[in-house]
């Protein structure tokens, strides 16, 4: 199985839609090899706060 880091998942959002966003969140979520802080990222990544 490949081991995708978070960077992997923060180029697949660029350019994403809403559902391909939620399904890229939905897999870091249950990724193993991901810790707390890399899921972080990769929300913040997906769902910026609006200034």
């Amino acid at each position: 199985m490949k081991v995708f880091a978070v960077q992997d998942y923060i180029k697949a959002l660029k350019g994403a839609g809403p559902q391909i966003t939620y399904n890229i969140v939905e897999r870091a979520r249950m990724d193993p090899n991901l810790d707390w802080e890399d899921r972080k990222k990769i929300v913040d990544a997906a769902y910026p706060e609006p200034y």
